[in-house]
This record gives structure tokens, sequence and C-alpha cells, in this order.
């Protein structure tokens, strides 16, 4: 395969105080930890930067000992103070079971602007491989400034049925599937580029990752799919990318390798 780079912050180009939404299926929690531990290493002599991992919507609970946890057990104990003096990586929102809810998006729009770093999961996949949005999602702050949509290659060749994609009966409605019984590189590219697919309501600059990509085949597929929406002008940059072995790669276009 290509030269991989090791580095999220590298391949995103990532510049100062960023706030990153994270939508799509297939590795969304994975991403945001990843680059929230790749940037507290980074910075961890720096007692100036803090990074904030969280949500708009729901994300499950996690017990990684490098994040501070600012967690609420309901709305009405939400004590903005505790945002005043942050420093190093954190998670917060509001403990409901075993996951941990937004806080109130008018909270959080003051909350992103205590740190240096933000990371969100903007909507939820019920950890299946393929999903579709409903009405009320995936949810944005306005002061997002990337959006990166994530999209499992490995998804390519699974029967469409309900156990594999979340929100099957609006997918069906909202989706040309032709007839088809399996996921393959046509039907992915629609979900990338139907404005009710991967990128709807998306803010700042776009990027579509491609994720799961762990053998030769998947490498190959997965330049097939990127090559497929070569013509759409939304997606600003392509990241082809195995987060099980952090192993990430940046798309070029034909036209930037004549």
């Amino acid at each position: 395969m290509e030269n991989f780079s090791s580095s999220l912050i590298e391949v995103l180009n990532l510049g100062k105080n960023f706030i990153i939404s994270v939508s799509g299926s297939g590795g969304k929690t994975t991403f945001c930890k990843v680059l929230s531990l790749e940037l507290y290493k980074k910075y961890l002599s720096n007692k100036n930067i803090s990074i904030l991992f969280s949500t708009t919507t729901k994300i499950g609970n996690f017990s990684d000992n490098e994040f501070k946890k600012i967690l609420f057990n309901s709305e009405e104990e939400i004590d903005i103070d505790l945002f005043k003096k942050v420093e190093g990586l954190y998670l917060s929102g509001i403990k409901n079971d075993r996951k941990i809810s937004s806080l109130p998006l008018e909270i959080l729009e003051n909350v992103v602007d205590k740190f240096s770093y933000t990371i969100l999961e903007a909507d939820g996949s019920r950890k299946k491989m393929i999903k579709a949005w409903n009405d009320t999602e995936p949810v944005y702050l306005s002061k997002t400034t990337m959006s990166v949509g994530i999209i499992p290659i490995k998804a390519i060749g699974m029967e469409i049925n309900e156990l594999n994609i979340h929100r099957f009966e609006i997918f069906e409605s909202k989706f040309n599937l032709k007839k088809k019984n399996k996921i393959d590189i046509e039907l992915i590219t629609e979900i990338i580029t139907n404005k009710e697919g991967l990128f709807k309501n998306s803010i700042g600059k776009k990027i579509l990752f491609i994720n799961q990509v762990e053998t030769e085949e998947e490498f190959e597929y997965a330049k097939q799919l990127a090559n497929s929406i070569e013509k759409n002008n939304i997606i600003e940059k392509v990241i082809i990318a195995s987060l099980l072995d952090k192993k990430f790669y940046e798309y070029k276009k034909s036209s930037d390798n004549l």
C-alpha cells in the first residue's frame, strides 16, 4: 500500500483552536478518542492547552484514565463554573445509564470557548456499519470549523438489511437501492453525496474519512470510492485510514497526480 502517516493531526492538517464535528458510522468514537489522545500527548507539557471530547447527541461512557471528566447527573446540576479553569484532556456531558448525553446546545456553545480544541460526535449509529439520518440529526454546533464524515470500507459486500443498517426504513426511503441486495461502491457513493446523507447539515471544511482499510483489496476499494466522488466539490479532502492500525493516507485526486 501507499505511504501512510501515523498522525491524525498531520493528515487532517489541523491548526489551532478548531472545533471538529464527526458523523457517520464505523469508527466515530474511536476517531474522536484517537485524535483527542494524540492532541493530549502532543501538548502534554503545555498547561495552556485544553482539549474537550463531547457529543451533541449521545455517546457510550468509557473509563480511559487520560480523560478528566466533567459529568453531570442532570441538566439542573450543570455548573458552568467547572469549566473556568481547564487544562489537559476532558470528557463532558450528562450521565444517563451507560451513555453520556449532550449538554444543552446553548451551554455547549459557551463551553467550547473555554477549550483550545473540541471534538464532538454529532450523531449515533448503534454500532452498525451503515446508517441513515432522521430529521433531528446530525447535530452541529454553529461554531464547527471542520465536519468529518466517517464510512467503513468493510461495509462493501454486506447484506442490505436491518442488521447492518441503522434506521433501515429511513435508509430505504432516502437512497436509491436499485433492487440491490448488497452494499457496493455505488451505494456508498450515494450515501456520501446525497444531500440527506453523510454530510447533511455539515458546517466548515468537509473531510471524508474512509475507515477500516486493513488489506490491499480494501485499499483498492477505498481508492475506487474516492475516485467516484471526485466531481463532488463539497468534500475538500479524502482520508483513507485504519484507526485500528493508526495508519492514515490522504487521497490525491487523479488531476493532482498528473
